[in-house]
């Protein structure tokens, strides 16, 4: 179940993509931002892990991921 604090999955995600961040580590420096809004998690990967989440690759809406998830028609780290 979602923290009631943050928006669903879906409308996060919407909001994460509409900031074109290239990265998950620009994601996390936009984290620390004074403007970083309240209702999104700063760890989606917690809050979101059993409502759709499939990496940071598919939050931001890039296809830069490195690490990508198994069984899921991706690559194993192997």
């Amino acid at each position: 179940m979602i923290d009631s604090r943050f928006l669903p999955f879906e409308e996060a995600r919407k909001y994460a993509r509409s900031l074109k961040l290239s990265s998950s580590v620009k994601w996390h420096d936009f984290c620390k931002s004074p403007d970083f809004p309240n209702n999104i998690p700063k760890r989606p990967e917690k809050t979101y892990e059993n409502e759709g989440w499939q990496g940071y690759s598919d939050w931001l809406g890039n296809s830069r991921g490195k690490y990508l998830l198994k069984g899921k028609g991706r690559l194993s780290f192997e």
